[in-house]
């Protein structure tokens, strides 16, 4: 029921008492003048529910709450009035009413009913009758949902109507909700190019209509063909910094990734999914979606160029570097690195996981097994050894591994072996037995880059004990004990493989035997390459021994 702004009789319960339109600055200024009159509580609780009123009816929504929230409903003659007031602006103000409070006509029924997401087209024509009496000021904060919802429910002549009402106004015709709901009505009626049109033109402006006409413009040209996955990708990135923060700005995120994926991009569909859990934590879909991509590119890391894949972790693990189960995709890579032969980057990995790891553990975020930690710290080790940093990789083991698992403590019992006997120190009987054959190659040629001679001597010679003495082992062998001076290991080889001093070029590598041993340690890649190039040498010379 409208009344008069002059007048404000008792009304029913829940009636809002609406003023009719007209006068606005008049009315405003009696209405201030009366609580700047009032006398106790009461009359001042009155007063500011009438200019409450006087607020929604020209639309002031924000205004109006403030004046309704500051309002003791126990002070009012009427306090049904004034919870249907509060309902309403919050309504109006998009958010939700207290429960119960509703006004009491169907309009405000709908509109809370839309809100919901819940069924409104059997009293969509009940709440149009009631919102056509209603002011523009008004009007215009409510219409555009009553009116999308008729058009989602495919009531047309009652849409139409509606939308007569809405081009009338002013501050609606320049609404890109209005122009986004014109372009829907057209698509559900199959024209196609108004819909183009309507959201082409709502798109140039800026409020969330604008954005929803922007992403209906990109499904309308998916959906046609009209559109490649390039012309969406780069017209859904134009989107992005226009309109943030809400459900919009995450549909556009979550089209964007799928078209990266689609486009075969999966690197940027992870960053754009990045993007999400930033801003959306823990969202299940987003999660299940980057974890299974997340897999998808770090399962294929054998095979990929190892440039690109080092690009492309360096693109990923910023962003995924706390993402539950990414250690796992970032071990992957650190293997690969390792097989590769790039050691200080995999140790870097190797270290980077760990120390992850450990600030979950420690904020008590995730539980992680001290296997987990000691495993990681034992290839950061190795990767280390690889790399000929037998300093670091001795410092990093330092520290007392707590695992129990027999076979990793095996694995960190053997490593401590090589690195005591790679940092030069003397190896018991004993110590070189526990080595294996491959280490203990690797050990001597250490040995006899560094000019121990009689370190690589003992080492060759315990290969040979155990039948593991290659070609270019009995050359490093020749080299240690002629060095060393032991004329009993060189009368051993020499029995042992007589040809060697029956060879014509004997004199020549007896003189290289000779020569002045290296005054700078060798690289590991230089050790390679000597025992290669020895190796050769004897194949070509020596006849394989019967």
């Amino acid at each position: 029921m409208l009344l008069s702004i002059l007048a404000a009789p008792a009304c029913a319960a829940g009636d809002l008492d609406l003023p009719v339109p007209g006068g606005f600055v008049a009315a405003r200024a009696e209405a201030t003048a009366r609580l700047a009159g009032a006398e106790g509580a009461a009359s001042e609780a009155e007063a500011l529910v009438e200019m409450a009123a006087l607020s929604l009816a020209e639309g002031l929504i924000p205004e109006g709450l403030s004046l309704v929230q500051a309002v003791d409903p126990a002070q009012l003659a009427d306090p049904a009035r004034h919870a249907a007031l509060l309902a309403a602006l919050r309504l109006a103000d998009g958010t939700a009413p207290p429960d119960g409070t509703l006004p009491d006509d169907p309009l405000w029924d709908v509109l809370d009913r839309i809100r919901r997401g819940q069924e409104t087209a059997a009293d969509l024509a009940a709440a149009w009758d009631v919102l056509a009496g209603y002011p523009d000021p008004l009007a215009s904060r409510l219409l555009l949902p009553l009116l999308e919802a008729a058009v989602e429910a495919r009531r047309m002549p009652l849409a139409e109507t509606m939308a007569r009402r809405a081009e009338a106004m002013p501050e609606l015709r320049r609404s890109g909700h209005l122009g986004y709901i014109l372009g829907r009505a057209a698509e559900l009626n199959g024209d196609l190019p108004a819909a183009f049109q309507a959201w082409n033109d709502a798109a140039a402006l800026s409020d969330a209509g604008a954005q929803r006409a922007r992403l209906a413009l990109v499904g309308l040209g998916a959906r046609t063909g009209t559109l490649t996955l390039d012309e969406q990708r780069e017209m859904l990135r134009a989107m992005l910094p226009l309109w943030q923060g809400d459900a919009l700005h995450r549909e556009a995120l979550d089209r964007l990734a799928a078209v990266e994926h689609a486009l075969g991009d999966d690197l940027a569909a992870l960053e754009v999914l990045a993007e999400v859990l930033s801003r959306w934590p823990g969202d299940t879909r987003a999660s299940a979606e980057a974890r299974a991509l997340l897999q998808g590119w770090y399962g294929d890391a054998a095979t990929r160029d190892l440039g690109a894949l080092i690009a492309g972790h360096d693109r990923l693990d910023p962003r995924f570097g706390f993402f539950p189960g990414y250690d796992r995709q970032a071990e992957v890579y650190a293997r690969r690195l390792s097989e590769s032969g790039a050691s200080g980057r995999a140790a870097a990995a190797f270290g980077t996981i760990r120390g992850r790891l450990e600030v979950l553990r420690r904020l008590g975020v995730q539980e992680v097994a001290p296997e987990r930690i000691d495993a990681l710290r034992l290839a950061e080790a190795e990767a280390l050894l690889q790399g000929q940093q037998i300093e670091a990789a001795a410092a990093l083991m330092e520290t007392p591994f707590t695992a129990q698992d027999p076979g990793l403590r095996m694995r960190i019992d053997h490593l401590r072996r090589v690195i005591a006997a790679r940092s030069g120190g003397a190896l018991s009987p004993e110590e070189t037995a526990r080595l294996d054959a491959e280490t203990q190659r690797l050990v001597a040629a250490d040995r006899l880059a560094q000019g121990d001679w009689e370190g690589a001597k003992t080492l060759y010679m315990a290969l040979w004990q155990a039948e593991a003495l290659e070609v270019g082992d009995r050359m490093n062998l020749l080299l240690a004990a002629h060095r060393s001076g032991d004329d009993a290991v060189l009368a051993s080889l020499a029995e042992a493989f007589p040809a060697m001093t029956d060879l014509p070029v004997w004199p020549q590598i007896g003189q290289q035997a000779a020569g002045p041993p290296p005054q700078v340690p060798m690289q590991r890649s230089q050790v390679r390459e000597a025992l290669e190039a020895s190796a050769a040498r004897l194949r070509a010379l020596i006849p394989a021994p019967e």
